[in-house]
């Protein structure tokens, strides 16, 4: 998928459905709603949009990511599903060869890549004062995290130094790599 794959709904990037989701889904197209937040911040960090729309969607992420969404209620689909024991289930269905389709992930289904490009996106955008009104979920941190978060709200040599030794493991899969990336970029932008 190239950059003609992305597209903007309102305040947020999209890209265009790979054909298995097609599938794999009942004739759905998702469009990467999952992603929503995690996409539009890493496309306004990486690209330097510094425009009024980045800033309109930085509020919107922002709005999403304190409801505990993955995306708006807009985007809502017969094929989500509602809770991650009917995702699991509809994953097991799958397996078995009982159903050829399967739920999308729950729109409440948190992971932790939407907040670090969040958090990046504000301290590109000179906006440090969101970092701390926007909390992960308790069940998302992890100690080198964590101390990342701190570090950007109010730096001590403690946090610093958890986050210096979360920075010092390698990271193993590229999508880690990309996120040690902007923790790193937004770190240094401080």
């Amino acid at each position: 998928m190239g950059l003609l794959d992305w597209y903007k709904d309102g305040l947020f990037w999209r890209k265009k459905s790979p054909e298995w989701e097609f599938f794999n889904y009942g004739n759905v197209m998702i469009n990467s709603k999952g992603d929503l937040g995690s996409n539009t911040m890493m496309r306004i960090v990486d690209s330097g949009d510094d425009s009024s729309w980045a800033f309109l969607s930085l509020s919107a992420v922002r709005d999403l990511l304190l409801e505990g969404k993955r995306w708006p209620d807009r985007m809502n689909q017969d094929v989500d599903a509602e809770t991650r024991i009917e995702w699991r289930l509809s994953q097991l269905k799958q397996l078995l060869l009982i159903k050829k389709t399967v739920k999308y992930r729950p729109q409440h289904q948190m992971t932790r890549d939407p907040y670090i490009y969040f958090y990046t996106a504000c301290i590109m955008l000179g906006r440090e004062d969101l970092i701390e009104l926007v909390k992960m979920p308790w069940y998302l941190y992890r100690p080198g995290t964590w101390a990342w978060r701190k570090c950007l709200i109010n730096e001590t040599w403690w946090n610093r130094l958890i986050y210096k030794i979360d920075r010092a493991i390698p990271a193993t899969r590229r999508f880690t790599q990309r996120l040690k990336k902007f923790k790193k970029m937004a770190y240094n932008s401080k």
